[in-house]
């Protein structure tokens, strides 16, 4: 038997849509894990550290976003029948990802503060 959740396939296609829309928004190049290590490697003058710190800040605000987006998730698993408690387990894996994401701004955002006092004090 075949299940259709229409709140779930409306749900990704709105999760894509905004993962495609903020992908689109840039200005200006992407940068990639190994263009930071190089970033990392070599910086040595405040404007170096100011980049680093834009890119950690950055980074944070996704990873709050994200976060935010996975307490939404787990809200809605709460409240579907899904059938053999699935849903509150589903729920529960969002809430994780959320705490996960929350830990992971969180470290962004300590490494943005302590370039940015690097930045200062040259």
């Amino acid at each position: 038997m075949k299940a259709n959740y229409p709140w779930m396939r409306s749900t990704l296609l709105a999760l894509a849509v905004g993962v495609l829309l903020v992908g689109c928004s840039s200005n200006g190049p992407k940068a990639t894990p190994q263009s930071i290590v190089e970033k990392i490697e070599t910086a040595r003058t405040p404007t170096d550290h100011a980049e680093l710190a834009a890119y950690y800040d950055a980074e944070a605000a996704k990873a709050r976003a994200s976060a935010a987006s996975h307490r939404e998730m787990a809200k809605t698993y709460g409240t579907q029948n899904l059938g053999g408690g699935k849903g509150p387990a589903m729920g529960g894996h969002c809430a994780d990802l959320a705490r996960n994401f929350d830990a992971a701004a969180d470290n962004f955002a300590a490494l943005a503060k302590l370039h940015r006092e690097l930045e200062n004090s040259k």
